[in-house]
């Protein structure tokens, strides 16, 4: 009977430490289950953020693209405006040569007329005075 008592005693305690073993098991499982919901709840949380940071990645570089092709268009802008204003400088530079040109030639041609003037009058006054002493001469002549 002792030794039936003790068996039952014995399986009792095992019992009593398996049925404990499964308690903390079971609270184990527990605790597990609500780490796991954390993670899965963190997991999507991690997942739509990373998504949206993606999203705007990408809006972020076809924005860049677009600000770049725009900087692009512009720099050739500019170049051509460059190009422009260095042919603009050319041909001003041109038309100032052949005004230049022009105004000297007139000039040449106007001092040249004016100085032809000047010996003609010259020489008519010349003329005249020649004719006008041998008048003098002449009336002189005519009252001796």
């Amino acid at each position: 009977f002792d030794d039936a008592k003790k068996m039952h005693e014995t399986e009792r305690q095992e019992l009593h430490e398996k049925l404990e073993i499964t308690r903390k098991f079971e609270e184990n499982l527990v605790v597990v289950k609500k780490n796991m919901t954390e993670l899965h709840t963190i997991y999507v949380k991690t997942v739509g953020e990373f998504m949206d940071l993606k999203e705007q990645t990408t809006e972020s570089e076809q924005k860049l693209q677009s600000e770049m092709k725009q900087l692009g268009e512009a720099k050739l802008e500019i170049e051509k405006f460059k190009t422009h204003i260095e042919e603009m400088k050319k041909k001003n530079k041109i038309e100032k040569q052949e005004l230049t040109d022009k105004f000297n030639k007139e000039k040449d041609e106007i001092n040249r007329v004016h100085n032809t003037a000047i010996n003609e009058v010259k020489d008519s006054n010349t003329e005249v005075h020649q004719v006008a002493t041998q008048k003098v001469g002449s009336l002189l002549k005519l009252f001796m």
